[in-house]
């Protein structure tokens, strides 16, 4: 009976930091008039259809992770976490950090 509950708790936090995230996008553009996270992830699979993810602002979904594990109710604290640090943040930190981890592409 523990690991059911246990999952569900996860999925609980996971599902509330990007409710959260994507409530603070929301407001942030809102607020400030700028557009949300452009950034995407994508794929392009082997018959050539290219397969985009959700946005996911890893730099706004971490700090909605910790705030989880504040107190209880968990999901309620992912989810004011994920709406505080979106709100706040934009997605240039996440640029960033994405500059910095990919390597310079050589032109040939």
């Amino acid at each position: 009976m523990r690991i059911p509950r246990f999952l569900l708790t996860i999925l609980s936090i996971f599902g509330a930091a990007l409710a959260g995230n994507w409530i603070g996008n929301a407001l942030h553009e809102l607020i400030t008039g700028e557009l949300g996270p452009q950034m995407r992830f994508s794929h392009i699979n082997a018959q050539g259809e290219t397969v985009i993810g959700a946005n996911v602002v890893i730099t706004n979904f971490v700090p909605a992770l910790l705030a989880a594990c504040i107190g209880k109710p968990r999901w309620l604290y992912a989810l004011t976490g994920g709406i505080i640090a979106s709100a706040l943040l934009s997605d240039k930190f996440e640029q960033r950090v994405w500059a910095l981890l990919q390597p310079e592409r050589a032109e040939t």
